[in-house]
């Protein structure tokens, strides 16, 4: 009993503290030499022990630093801006852009064939409404706007739970390097390197995922070196983590499409903010034909439309329309589980990532509203 009411004042103390801290934030606003004030309590809330979850609630949720003027530190700060700022090259990928660079100056390279950029907007049998777009190779109607009406089929009862599985069945799937309007003869599209290949853009997806507090498992298994049972080897080890972790809700496999004609290779583009992004796309499917046992489709169809939403209400342009036809994948293994291509591998490393940062920056804001 005076255990419990040790931390019921704990609890107490915890919230006075951090509204005293906000008032002291109001106070620098209005008096600058109230500084050292402030420096004080914050001082003082460290040695009381103030509990990080109350803190960043009232950072995340109240909005109260947005009154702030720019110049005030904000002691509450809990990631760099530079992780904030998704149009940002991270390091290890201008380290390989030099490389490439300081290669191209020493060592001549035979033209393979050439790049083209392509933006898709428009693709046949096309269905469109608000800011989706779906490309319907089915027999299947799509009633686009009565599944955004309708919403995703989730219920999130804690983020802190492992919330979102990301994996690769085609793991070994990798990218261009420099973005050039040609491929160079013997470029191989895939890669071991973890840095170079679709764990590095799952990385950048899970990176939005967690600075949203939403907990995520990556799962960086090679499951193509054994190619034509990739997705059986990436069926057998998702189950066993979805087995372990029942609190998943969403699962998705990344994946890079390959677009081409001879020697002739489509880079899905957009420009976004100023800079070159991967198109994607959202596979999902349905029971049709020869696709059985696949009783889930329909929440799969609904969280593929409204993500789709959701990406483009937030970055118009990324999205391609999503390829709705009778393939099942391993998404028949758990609700919300879709497939999506990132660009194709005349796309860039450095493209990929940062439409990686945006999905996940997009599918973070789409989850916490089902919370």
């Amino acid at each position: 009993m005076k255990e419990k009411k040790f931390k019921t004042a704990l609890f107490n103390i915890s919230w006075v503290v951090a509204l005293l801290i906000l008032a002291a934030v109001a106070m620098v606003k209005l008096y600058p030499e109230s500084s050292a004030v402030f420096d004080n309590i914050v001082k003082y809330s460290v040695k009381l022990s103030v509990a990080s979850a109350e803190l960043e609630y009232i950072h995340s949720e109240l909005s109260f630093f947005n009154i702030v003027n720019n110049e005030v530190e904000n002691p509450l700060k809990r990631v760099e801006d530079s992780r904030l700022d998704l149009t940002r090259t991270d390091d290890d990928i201008l380290k390989s852009i030099k490389a490439a660079k300081e290669r191209e100056k020493t060592t001549k390279k035979e033209k393979g064939g050439d790049v083209i950029d392509r933006t898709y907007v428009k693709v046949e049998n096309m269905l469109s409404y608000s800011n989706v777009k779906v490309q319907n190779r089915t027999k299947k109607s799509v009633d686009i706007k009565g599944i955004l009406k309708q919403g995703a089929n989730l219920k999130i009862d804690d983020i802190s739970k492992p919330t979102v599985l990301i994996y690769h069945s085609h793991t070994c799937e990798s990218y261009m390097t420099l973005d050039k309007s040609w491929w160079e003869k013997g470029f191989s599209p895939r890669s071991t390197d973890p840095g170079k290949n679709m764990i590095r853009v799952g990385d950048a997806i899970c990176e939005q995922l967690e600075l949203a507090g939403i907990n995520v498992i990556h799962d960086e298994t090679v499951y193509d070196s054994d190619y034509p049972n990739a997705y059986k080897n990436s069926g057998k080890g998702i189950q066993k983590i979805l087995d372990n972790n029942p609190s998943i809700k969403v699962a998705i496999d990344i994946h890079r499409d390959a677009v081409d004609s001879g020697t002739v290779r489509y880079k899905p583009v957009a420009e976004i903010n100023g800079k070159r992004a991967a198109q994607l796309m959202i596979i999902t499917g349905c029971e049709e034909d020869y696709i059985k046992d696949f009783p889930n489709w329909r929440q799969n169809l609904r969280f593929a439309l409204n993500l789709q939403n959701k990406c483009e209400q937030m970055f118009p342009g990324l999205m391609r329309p999503v390829y709705f036809a009778d393939r099942r994948y391993n998404m028949y293994k758990l609700n919300n589980s879709v497939l999506i291509e990132m660009g194709s591998d005349a796309n860039t490393l450095e493209q990929a990532v940062y439409s990686g940062k945006m999905l996940g920056r997009a599918l973070s804001e789409m989850l916490l509203e089902y919370v």
